[in-house]
This record gives structure tokens, C-alpha cells and sequence, in this order.
């Protein structure tokens, strides 16, 4: 029986008891669960603590992801470049044959011009995804259109012309990659760049020598198709090189994100993750200290006043 004079110590062993229930809930379901908690305000000063790793985690897989579509385009982009080179590099000796060997006639000038022209306007009308690599800003434009280019109408053909981008669709803004908080890295690459307008004048040179092969002109014609294509060739080298050192920026801050994704995984799991032995020890305490006091107040409740005046 519950008296007045015993009333506050009954309603602290309830709130005791209460309080004992309490814990031992939270650590079965913490067990349950796999979590310290359910929710962030139950983490008490460590949940300011993991909303910013959260946080931080996020931005650095969203990071990752945008470095790893920068870096599928510059792989195709380097393949592109490789196969480009590998062309330049085999018109070169086509073209000194034909000038050094007075050979012209014995080179297929313009199957060979024509032929590369086309495969190099194929290369550079590449796409990742739904864009297309070489078109700058306008992804959804083939960025080369060889309707109407011919560079050797516009000139005598013994005095070759100047630049002629004139098969180029797309514009100059080049695709930048978010890689940081405080880092962005142009890495784009258009199709009017100097070593693809100079490849592509020598082929346009080179087929036109094929097809006028009385031109008395063509001779200076082929020469101006080999300067070209060396400095193609030199060209296209440093817009490789300049790939390579983008691809190997973006490697770098890619593996920085990720270490600090796993430390930040670490760190949280620390914070959230339920320690399964710690927790069954506590639930055992704890229901053994609930049994310990249902069967005090139950003691309590037995006494009576014969009990003190015997």
C-alpha cells in the first residue's frame, strides 16, 4: 500500500523503473537495428558531428561521379587522338614518297586524302553518352560537316590558303568538370583545334593533288600537305599530352574523394553503428537491475504498519 509518508519514494522507484525500461527498449531495438539510434536528436553532441560527414560524403560521391564521366571522355578522346596520329603519321611518308621519289603517280593521293578525311571527320563526330565530345557546348550538334569544305577552292592551288574551320558546327566553349568545392577543370576539346583544321587541310590538299595530276601546281600542293601535316602531327602530340596531364589531375583528385569517403564511412559507422556486445551487456545490467527493483517495490508495497510494531 502506497502512504503518503512513502508517496515520493514510490514515484522515484517508478521513475526508475520507467527510466530502466526505457534503456533497455533503445538497446534492443539498437541491437535490432544496427544503429546507436533512430533518429539524429537521439545522438545527443555527436549528431552534429554526422551530418557533416554525411554531408561531406555525398558531395565527394557526387564528385567521384562527375570526375569519373570527365575521365570516359578523356579516354575516348585520347583514343580518338592515337588513331588520329596514327593516320597523320602514315600520310606523312605517303607524302614524302610522292615528293622526294617523284612518285605522286604510284600513291594513291586520293583514295588516300579523301578516304582520311572521311575516317577523320568520323573520329571527330564521336559521342559518350548522348553528346558529342568535340562539339563544345552544343553536344547535340555533330561538331564536323563536310558538306561544302573544300579548302582548295578558295586558293590557287600553287599558293595554299589559310585556316578553314569552316566544317566546324559546334562553338568554343569547352566541358568543365566539378571535381572539388573550389576546383573546376576545363578538360573539353573541339574539333577547330590546330592539329585537326591542319590534318584535315592536308588531306583536303593531298586528294586534291590525286585528282589534278597534270596541275603543274601540284608538286608545291603536296609539299604544303606534308608542312601541314607535320605540324598536325606536333599538334595533335601537345593536345594528347594535355590530355594525359587533365586525366591524370582528375585520377589524383578522384582517389583524394575516396580515401576521404572511406575515412568518413569509418568515422560515421563509429558514431551510428550499434557495438552489438556493448549492447547486449548493457540489456543484460539493465534487466537485471529492473528485476532487482520490481521485486523492491514490490517488497515496499508488502509492508505494513504490524510489520514496524512487531
Amino acid at each position: 500500500m502506497t502512504r503518503v509518508a512513502n508517496y515520493a519514494q514510490h514515484l522515484l522507484n517508478l521513475s526508475y523503473l520507467s527510466a530502466t525500461q526505457t534503456r533497455i527498449k533503445d538497446s534492443q531495438i539498437a541491437v535490432s537495428s544496427g544503429k546507436v539510434a533512430q533518429s539524429y536528436d537521439k545522438l545527443g553532441v555527436d549528431a552534429h558531428q554526422l551530418l557533416s560527414l554525411e554531408r561531406s560524403s555525398v558531395r565527394a560521391e557526387q564528385y567521384v561521379k562527375n570526375i569519373d564521366r570527365a575521365i570516359g571522355r578523356l579516354d575516348i578522346t585520347e583514343s580518338t587522338l592515337a588513331t588520329m596520329t596514327d593516320r597523320a603519321t602514315y600520310l606523312l611518308g605517303q607524302l614524302a614518297i610522292s615528293i622526294n621519289a617523284d612518285n605522286a603517280d604510284l600513291v594513291a593521293l586520293d583514295e588516300i586524302g579523301g578516304g582520311f578525311l572521311q575516317e577523320v571527320a568520323s573520329l571527330l563526330n564521336v559521342r559518350h553518352g548522348d553528346r558529342y565530345l568535340f562539339a563544345g557546348s552544343r553536344g547535340d550538334i555533330a561538331p564536323v560537316d563536310l558538306t561544302g569544305y573544300d579548302p582548295t577552292a578558295t586558293w590557287p592551288p600553287a599558293a595554299p590558303g589559310a585556316v578553314d574551320t569552316s566544317y566546324y558546327q559546334g562553338d568554343g566553349i569547352t566541358a568543365v568538370a566539378r571535381a572539388g568545392d573550389s576546383f573546376e577543370l576545363d578538360y573539353g576539346t573541339t574539333a577547330d583545334q590546330d592539329g585537326f583544321e591542319k590534318l584535315m587541310r592536308a588531306l583536303s590538299y593531298t586528294k586534291w593533288a590525286g585528282l589534278n595530276p597534270a596541275d603543274p601546281n601540284r608538286t608545291a600542293v603536296l609539299s604544303a600537305a606534308l608542312d601541314l601535316t607535320r605540324e598536325a602531327i606536333g599538334d595533335l602530340s601537345r593536345i594528347r599530352s594535355d590530355v594525359g596531364a587533365k586525366y591524370s589531375v582528375l585520377e589524383q583528385t578522384k582517389l583524394r574523394h575516396q580515401q576521404f569517403m572511406t575515412y568518413a564511412d569509418t568515422a560515421i559507422s563509429d558514431i551510428e553503428d550499434t557495438d552489438l556486445a556493448e549492447a547486449v551487456t548493457r540489456i543484460s545490467n539493465d534487466q537485471t537491475q529492473l528485476e532487482a527493483s520490481y521485486l523492491t517495490l514490490a517488497r515496499l508495497q508488502s509492508v505494513s504498519l504490524l510489520d514496524f510494531l512487531r
